[in-house]
């Protein structure tokens, strides 16, 4: 009989080394473009970045993790062309961002101020997201009916008073 804690480790594993990996590429990217190790909006960035996801590491089961990671069968045409759409835009967003804010200044200089909203603002979002996906065991990052999972709709937390919170 299959040990199902060993496929709890092998996610986790997996989960943890494709996340160091990731983070690293990422952090990796942004200096690099930047062209300096000082560019402060990079260390903010990845920070935050790597804040939140040792939180959901630490906070989100495994079932849920290798759900978001991998969706089983389900996943509607749309939510495919939207993952070969959103990760080269991703990348072209991070790309652009770095180069003009820590290479070339093509756009004029936003204020401390602003900048610091935005992290608030970015926090509290990643908060309310976080928050989601803890009390819903089927916040998948896809579009699909959890058959496979026994999907129960989930009426706690922020879905008290949003449908879709995330």
């Amino acid at each position: 009989m299959p040990n199902p804690h060993s496929n709890v480790a092998k996610v986790e594993v997996k989960l943890l080394l494709r996340s160091i990996f990731l983070t690293a590429f990422i952090i990796a990217i942004t200096f690099l473009l930047a062209g300096r190790i000082d560019y402060w909006p990079g260390w903010a960035y990845n920070g935050l970045n790597i804040i939140f996801l040792l939180l959901s590491y630490f906070l989100l089961p495994p079932e849920l993790i290798q759900e978001r990671l991998k969706p089983e069968e389900g996943m509607k045409k749309w939510d495919k062309i939207y993952y070969i759409v959103s990760v080269p835009v991703f990348f072209a967003i991070l790309i652009i961002s770095v180069l003009d804010g820590g290479r070339f200044n093509w756009e004029p200089q936003i204020p401390v101020l602003v900048i610091i909203l935005g992290v608030i603002v970015y926090s509290i979002g990643q908060m309310l997201i976080l928050w989601a996906k803890r009390v819903n065991n089927f916040f998948s990052s896809v579009v699909r009916i959890q058959k496979d999972r026994e999907q129960k709709v989930c009426e706690e937390g922020p879905y008290r008073f949003v449908r879709h919170p995330g």
